[in-house]
């Protein structure tokens, strides 16, 4: 099957795929097999006639996700754990949200945990991020030193600096404030003054 996709051997819907709107060939039979939403797509009472397009998902995501379609292997790592997760809950895949999790479980006792409370936090995955804000409470200065801790998300920041214990001075916590505030401003395209 994965052959037959990689050949685009008798297929039968067209994507398009990312902002690139990059064109990637599939079989109809095996995504409504493997997804609620593709089904969907392909059944309802409107189905999809034409290229359907897909600008909210990456192209290497979306081939990962089909290769996870044709056979039942998905590849999940630090860098692609994001874009896996929002494309697996998006097409309502099970496996790969569950190795998702699995992989964000591991990084939530450590330096990366400011990174597994924000996914956390976005996906609404609220063990995870009990877990991971936990570890960030008991190893605050390491956790807010991380390069990843000034993306985070103004919830999240309120969760850290709103706890009742943190493992830092107030002095730490209000530098940490200050770089995220000014990283804040950057992103925003606001002047820092």
């Amino acid at each position: 099957m994965l052959y037959m996709l990689e050949h685009e051997i008798m297929c039968d819907v067209t994507f398009r795929v990312g902002e690139s709107r990059k064109t990637i060939k599939a079989h109809k039979n095996i995504l409504a097999g493997r997804s609620l939403i593709f089904h969907t797509m392909f059944e309802s009472l409107l189905p999809e006639k034409e290229e359907i397009n897909i600008p909210d998902i990456y192209v290497d995501t979306f081939n990962d996700l089909l290769r996870y379609a044709y056979i039942d292997d998905v590849q999940i790592s630090t860098n692609n754990v994001n874009r896996m997760l929002y494309a697996a809950d998006k097409y309502m895949l099970s496996t790969p949200k569950t190795k998702c999790c699995e992989l964000l479980q591991s990084t939530a006792q450590s330096s990366n945990a400011v990174v597994t409370l924000s996914t956390a936090n976005q996906f609404h995955l609220e063990d995870l991020q009990k877990e991971s804000l936990q570890y960030i409470k008991d190893n605050t200065e390491e956790c807010l030193l991380s390069s990843h801790a000034v993306q985070l998300n103004t919830e999240c920041v309120q969760m850290i600096v709103t706890s009742e214990y943190l493992s830092c001075s107030e002095t730490e916590v209000c530098k940490f404030f200050l770089k995220w505030t000014e990283a804040q401003c950057k992103l925003h395209g606001k002047e820092v003054w």
